[in-house]
């Protein structure tokens, strides 16, 4: 059953949204396996590097970049595993 703030993709399929903030890296994580992608795909495909790939899907933005950075790299990310961003 969907939560409230989830939204559906066409394919049917749950998108983030604002309240999985926290969970973002997760989410990637399982739809990159569920694709059977590895992390060097998502980097050659991205052009991000790996270590951040990595630290995106532990949820550590410690790890990473400024905000603007981040939130790109979420964004090429997701697209890469052809997430709905709408």
């Amino acid at each position: 059953m969907r939560k409230a703030d989830e939204k559906t993709s066409p394919e049917g399929e749950t998108t983030p949204t604002q309240a999985h903030r926290e969970q973002i890296g997760t989410y990637l994580r399982t739809r990159r396996e569920a694709r059977g992608l590895s992390l060097d795909d998502i980097a050659a495909q991205t052009k991000i590097r790996k270590s951040y790939l990595e630290a995106i899907e532990d949820n550590d933005y410690r790890a990473l970049p400024s905000g603007p950075f981040v939130n790109g790299f979420i964004t090429s990310f997701a697209r890469a595993l052809g997430v709905n961003l709408d």
